[in-house]
């Protein structure tokens, strides 16, 4: 019987290890950060939910001639973290920002699309500019995401496992300037609505 019962405790043993093998072995989740030249935003924070992953962030790629790259952060978390994304921006620029646009990039494995999901920011730039030094929080609305997830399902993608990026395009610095990917833009005379370098 000691025998019986010391064979049935190791291959409880065994099969305890293996499932803690198994769930700490779930695959990493990624968020890839596309960086541009001349930033006049500097990441504060990147949070998922209550936890900070920013110190884990790593540069994945960097262009040496457009100065374009990709970072990207690597983390534990369920399959709907993408609702619970929260980026600190902080004005490191000379000028006040009067507007921007941020926005998280989802694009389904073997799907020729990417859907974009714009984020919200915690205060309006219009009348109350972010002075430089000052930080403004992004996030992800419901309402947003919801779009988002209905656009992809009436187009037959699946956002399930979808890679995702995060992406500063536009930071407005008045009516007759802005910056978009690295490049300062003035309106276009000849064109409205049309930015040139």
């Amino acid at each position: 019987m000691t025998r019986l019962k010391s064979h049935l405790w190791v291959t409880v043993s065994v099969l305890l290890l293996a499932f803690t093998a198994v769930s700490a072995q779930e695959p990493d989740k990624v968020l890839e950060i596309e960086r541009y030249p001349n930033e006049p935003l500097q990441l504060v924070d990147l949070r998922i939910g209550t936890n900070s992953v920013k110190e884990h962030i790593k540069q994945k790629f960097k262009d040496p001639h457009s100065k374009w790259g990709i970072d990207d952060v690597k983390f534990q978390e369920k399959d709907d973290w993408v609702k619970r994304v929260s980026i600190t921006l902080r004005n490191a620029s000379d000028k006040p920002v009067y507007g921007l646009e941020g926005s998280l990039f989802l694009k389904p494995l073997g799907f020729p699309v990417m859907f974009g999901l714009p984020l919200t920011m915690s205060k309006a730039l219009y009348d109350s500019p972010l002075q430089p030094g000052e930080e403004i929080e992004l996030t992800v609305t419901p309402e947003r995401l919801n779009q988002t997830l209905e656009d992809a399902k009436s187009r037959g993608a699946d956002l399930t496992n979808a890679g995702v990026s995060f992406s500063l395009d536009v930071v407005r610095f008045s009516a007759d300037l802005q910056w978009y990917r690295g490049k300062l833009l003035h309106p276009d005379s000849a064109v409205p609505g049309k930015w040139v370098p």
